[in-house]
């Protein structure tokens, strides 16, 4: 992000590391971008609308009591004590699989959940497995293997480089169909940084690369961030008019959740917006937190400015869902 984002933004890259007081050992690094917005400076997690989740990395083998939260946001304050506003966004309540110790923020704004899966908790009476979707999608699935199509992994360079180039063809017809922004096309910054995630080989390599396909055709595709036991649906596809029918979204997301729990994840999560397959799915809310503090006069205009700007943005959307054909006819 360092590289082809902030570049592009002007922004500045810094590195808290928080460290045991007697031994000296590192137990969280935290991330932290200064940008401008105008005459403001700006600082907090990186984001730039890239990103779902922003938050700290954490050590392996330590685990940071929540009592520490407070302390915690001190260092990360101190450290942005030069900006006129400190802008936090999107922290999740975990981290790869583990509670983070940020979520608790100073003053929590409440942002739309995620969705995420316990991949634990699929068997029994209760579990997720029972839901009608995964037997909907292991017909569908069937359909495909009698066409000739697999979902796999792309592993190799090559595979991975060609998967990645019709996912991205694919998002950009649709979006065109649909009349959608395209950021990752229209962005160059952001398209550099997948880029440069893909190039990433071993196994430790975050960009996991998945694909309805066979030897020529793809029927679609999905990439997901893998972290510890955590594994994030990050971007996904669907192909042209012949395999609509055959739902490729729906089974892309059953075979990758099939994948997951096989190989040693516990928990899925299905990535920004709350749209309804989510919890069809299986999947439950978390809870995401925001937070703004302005330091100087600039940056206190400056949320305010914002705050009345979203203000008048729910009262155009509301008066134009109020004035559309068809809307309820209002009451005094």
């Amino acid at each position: 992000m360092a590289e082809h984002v902030f570049a592009a933004q002007g922004a500045e890259l810094r590195i808290v590391e928080i460290c045991e007081a007697g031994t000296g050992q590192s137990v969280m690094l935290v991330p932290l971008v200064v940008f401008r917005r105008g005459p403001v400076k700006m600082g907090g997690f990186p984001d730039f609308g890239l990103v779902d989740q922003c938050a700290p990395v954490l050590a392996g083998d330590i685990e940071l009591d929540d009592a520490l939260t407070d302390l915690l946001w001190g260092f990360i304050e101190d450290a942005l004590s030069d900006v006129d506003l400190i802008d936090v966004k999107k922290v999740p309540p975990r981290i790869a699989g583990r509670s983070n110790p940020l979520h608790a923020l100073p003053t929590e704004l409440v942002q739309d959940p995620i969705y995420a899966l316990d991949l634990t908790a699929g068997e029994g009476p209760g579990g997720w497995r029972r839901k009608h979707v995964y037997k909907e999608a292991r017909g569908k699935y069937r359909k495909f293997e009698a066409a000739g199509i697999h979902f796999v992994e792309a592993r190799s360079a090559a595979d991975r480089a060609f998967v990645l180039d019709q996912l991205r063809l694919q998002r950009q017809h649709r979006f065109e169909e649909k009349q959608w922004y395209n950021t990752l096309e229209e962005e160059p910054a952001q398209s550099s940084y997948i880029d440069s995630l893909l190039r990433e080989h071993g196994p430790d390599c975050p960009l996991r690369l998945f694909a309805l396909r066979d030897e020529t055709r793809v029927a679609g595709a999905i990439c997901a961030l893998s972290r510890g036991r955590a594994l994030s649906a990050m971007l996904i596809s669907m192909g042209g008019e012949e395999w609509r029918r055959f739902s490729p979204g729906l089974v892309l997301f059953a075979r990758l959740i099939d994948w997951a729990g096989q190989n040693g994840f516990t928990e899925l999560c299905f990535g920004s917006g709350v749209q309804f397959y989510k919890t069809r799915f299986g999947g439950d809310p978390w809870t995401i937190h925001a937070y703004a503090r302005p330091l100087t006069t600039a940056g206190t205009a400056y949320l305010a400015l914002r705050r009345l700007k979203a203000i008048a943005r729910r009262l155009r959307d509301e008066t134009a869902r109020l004035s559309a054909p068809g809307a309820p006819a209002q009451s005094a």
